[in-house]
């Protein structure tokens, strides 16, 4: 049997770039998307295991006539019938007391979710970087000693401005609840990192979005919803399993000029028990969320913020499979109200083994049967009976005379 088939275009990849020590050796990450026939790579220092196949061994060389880091290019070349692709990546050897370039990654948590969005976490790693720098002693011994701490620079909005600043010698490091975000819209998150005479710096866009927001007069109100027992966050719905403990964030905003007498309630559905810890701006309250709490008067750009913990109600209270528990907060300012809503998604599940598929047999057939396995109970009964008596009866004996 003869397979026909034509060549493949091919895309090159040579892999990321190596830092290596002097004299050391790195493996090269080289790929090829498609069918090649021949595969070459050539590096303008240093020397490889092989040099036709996609992942060689590089060594660096050691010239002791220089002490100071090169970077020499690696090119990677596949070829088939349609014709050739190459890329290249760089190898950079470092030599004794040389700082080595680092990179750092920036990753906001959470990084997206409804405004207003505070206590974002702002979490920066560092790679590509080396633990210790090879160094001679006063007698010409060679010893390890350890680089330099990294001091990390955090800015929430890339204003130029450092939000918080800390040195360690750790490679990753969080600033817990560092950023806020009061308005709707797309921030960008900064990072730099210093170690010795090298930086490196990275960002990450957070987006604070609009989430069920309403506006009645000179404030809006956004209602959202964090499932506490599995650390969603707030947001507009979250699920839940029965009896997981649910927190409520309601957030008035003073969108312009000034409004009076200030109310907020919510309505609490059924399925949502234990209300508890009412707080406005983090301070307890003695209202009442579901009667309505007073916030007086509130200015434009002002924010108040109320948040409660609650308990989804035991899974007897649910039928099987999805229930969805909506409530509804209202702000009220002079007779006037606007409303947002955020909802739990409750599940329960089925027992296992348990069915709901219909067996075909209704009261009525069961009721049936039953007559039925009684009828033949006292059929067999009565049947039973003559056997018994027929074998017990004495028999007439014939006599001759």
């Amino acid at each position: 049997m003869t397979i026909y088939g034509t060549a493949d275009d091919l895309d090159v990849d040579a892999g990321p770039d190596k830092y290596i020590d002097a004299g050391e050796s790195v493996r090269l990450d080289g790929s090829v998307d498609g069918n090649y026939d021949y595969v070459r790579w050539s590096c303008t220092g240093g020397s490889l295991s092989d040099y036709d196949i996609l992942r060689p061994t590089y060594r660096a060389p050691y010239d002791y006539d220089y002490d100071y880091s090169r970077t020499y290019t690696c090119t990677l070349t596949a070829r088939n019938e349609c014709g050739s692709d190459s890329d290249t990546m760089t190898v950079r050897v470092e030599y004794d007391g040389d700082d080595r370039d680092f990179d750092v990654a920036l990753i906001a948590r959470p990084k997206s979710d409804c405004a207003p969005l505070y206590d974002v976490d702002l979490i920066a790693t560092v790679s590509n970087w080396r633990d210790y720098d090879y160094d001679y002693d006063y007698y010409g011994d060679s010893y390890y000693r350890r680089d330099q701490e990294f001091t990390y620079y955090f800015d929430c909005e890339n204003d130029g401005s450092w939000d918080k600043t800390v040195t360690t010698d750790n490679t990753s490091y969080t600033a817990l609840n560092l950023c806020d975000y009061h308005n709707v819209g797309s921030y960008t998150a900064r990072v730099r990192v210093e170690r010795g005479s090298r930086t490196a710096t990275d960002t990450e866009i957070v987006r604070a979005e609009s989430c069920g927001v309403t506006q009645i007069g000179n404030v809006s109100i956004t209602k959202t919803v964090n499932n506490v027992s599995t650390g969603t966050g707030y947001q507009g719905t979250v699920t839940a399993n029965p009896l997981n403990t649910v927190s409520y964030r309601i957030v008035i905003t003073g969108t312009s000029g000034t409004a009076a007498n200030v109310t907020v309630s919510d309505a609490i559905p059924s399925g949502i028990t234990n209300v508890r810890d009412v707080q406005v701006d983090g301070y307890s309250t003695g209202g009442n969320i579901t009667s309505g709490i007073s916030l007086g008067t509130i200015t434009s750009g002002q924010t108040k913020t109320i948040t409660y913990n609650a308990t989804v109600a035991n899974e007897t209270s649910f039928v099987y499979g999805q229930t969805t528990l909506n409530n509804v907060a209202t702000v009220t300012v002079d007779g006037k109200s606007a409303n947002s809503s955020a909802a739990v998604q409750v599940y329960r599940r089925a027992v296992m083994g348990a069915t709901t598929i219909s067996t075909g047999i209704g009261s009525d057939t069961i009721i049936a049967l039953g007559i039925a396995l009684l009828a033949a109970i006292a059929c067999l009964v009565w049947v039973a009976k003559d056997n018994i008596a027929a074998i017990f009866k004495p028999k007439k004996q014939a006599y001759e005379y």
